[in-house]
């Protein structure tokens, strides 16, 4: 599976909460980094992020695929603000002759560096820790269509069942001779002989899951069964309403802060 799709089975108190919680966890976790440019509150958004995936013991796949998946983005990210922002001024460190990390830059990449991190951190949390199928029938359990619901389940498994299907390929060819393997020249030979298999099977699996849901009366006008049942507990509830009252606080925390240090006599 890949690493952006990698749901973790893990027997814990993330794991059992319903997918609505959630859910609503992530849906308020966006709202501080959105709101404001307070790095400070991001990353506390960010660290309580990594507090679910301790409690969730995905601790280690969360820090490992946020890495990989995320982390040359950030640097590259961090760079291009630092050095070639044009609101950067002053100028802290200089590299080269025109090439300088600039506070004005610096202060900038932080910020959006640190609202990235709170939001995909968050919403990873969400994709380790929820069963795929869970997630759509908690989202078709609030009223969304079918079809959406499903279309957004098949977008979710593309990439695993590409990365199988490529994998597949790529052994089979290697079967009949097919150098995959070497310098890059060699892999844009190979490029034709992987893609075409990949994209003709592609194609075929569409048409033929496209007729087995036809016959299983996926467009009927019928309210729908589902073989997992879902339910919010007692615990999804004390879950909700303490990360209701932990967002309101960060949203009133810097008017909080501002009215203390008015307060000061220094």
């Amino acid at each position: 599976m890949s690493l952006a799709m990698a749901y973790v089975p893990r027997d814990s108190l993330i794991h059992k909460l319903d997918p609505r919680t959630k859910t609503l966890i992530v849906v308020l976790s966006l709202i501080p980094p959105i709101v404001y440019n307070f790095p400070l509150i991001s990353f506390f958004v960010f660290a309580v992020s990594f507090m679910f995936a301790v409690v969730g013991k995905v601790a280690r796949e969360y820090i490992r695929n946020l890495l990989l998946t995320a982390g040359w983005i950030l640097i590259i990210l961090f760079l291009i603000q630092s050095l070639f922002n044009p609101v950067g001024k002053t100028v802290l460190l200089e590299i080269a002759p025109g090439i300088a990390f600039k506070k004005e830059g610096v202060n900038l990449a932080i910020i959006i560096i640190a609202r990235i991190l709170a939001i995909f951190g968050s919403m990873y949390i969400l994709t380790l820790t929820t069963h795929p199928t869970d997630l759509m029938v908690s989202i078709a359990k609030l009223g969304v269509p079918y079809k959406f619901v499903y279309a957004t389940l098949s977008t979710l498994n593309i990439v695993p069942m590409l990365n199988a299907r490529i994998q597949t390929i790529k052994e089979a060819q290697m079967s009949r001779g097919l150098k995959v393997e070497g310098n890059p020249l060699v892999r844009i030979k190979a490029f034709i002989p992987l893609i075409t298999p990949l994209l003709l099977g592609s194609i075929i699996e569409a048409q033929e899951r496209a007729l087995a849901l036809e016959a299983r009366g996926f467009s009927a006008p019928v309210k729908k069964t589902f073989l997992r049942e879902l339910k919010i507990e007692i615990r999804d509830k004390i879950v909700m309403v303490i990360y209701v009252m932990f967002i309101a606080f960060l949203l009133i925390s810097p008017w909080i802060a501002f009215n203390i240090v008015s307060w000061l006599p220094f």
